[in-house]
């Protein structure tokens, strides 16, 4: 049995050290933290779902320290056009990145820590740039390519 205890207004709080395992919620959704910044924010266990408006300048998001955010989960998510960054703390990584930017206006990304570093478990355009910049660059060898083809196929008449 799972005991809770009553916090202000009207919420519950579990036990620190309660397993959850097999857990059903019935009646009301778990809730979870919605704020929105504008300016450079370093995260804390008080954070869940973070919406930047990067509209009037380029935001750097800070992420606590893994060794003491253990399975904490964080969803960020671009709804301006400037740029996001996503710092890991100090030397730390996120999918062996020390930084991670999102670039594209509602581009999201979440991340899990598992106490040594954070993992990228979904999102939408995150890394894209870094993608389309490869294709580019492929485009740009194959057109070469046909040139110099095209250049042969020249002298050859």
């Amino acid at each position: 049995m799972v005991d809770w205890h009553p916090v202000p207004e009207g919420e519950y709080k579990l036990p620190s050290e309660t397993n959850l395992k097999g857990l059903i919620v019935v009646g009301e959704d778990l809730r979870y933290t919605l704020e929105e910044v504008a300016t450079a924010t370093t995260l804390t266990a008080d954070h869940f779902l973070v919406v930047v408006d990067t509209s009037s300048t380029n935001i750097t998001i800070t992420l606590p320290a893994s060794a003491l955010h253990k399975h904490r989960v964080y969803t960020i998510k671009n709804i301006g056009t400037g740029k996001v960054t996503i710092d890991a703390n100090g030397s730390e990584t996120i999918d062996g990145e020390t930084t991670i930017e999102l670039t594209l206006q509602y581009s999201y990304v979440t991340i899990v820590c598992d106490g040594d570093e954070w993992f990228i478990i979904g999102g939408e355009y995150v890394k894209m740039e870094d993608l389309l910049r490869e294709i580019l660059d492929e485009l740009k060898t194959e057109t070469d390519k046909l040139k110099e083809i095209k250049e042969q196929l020249e002298i050859l008449k």
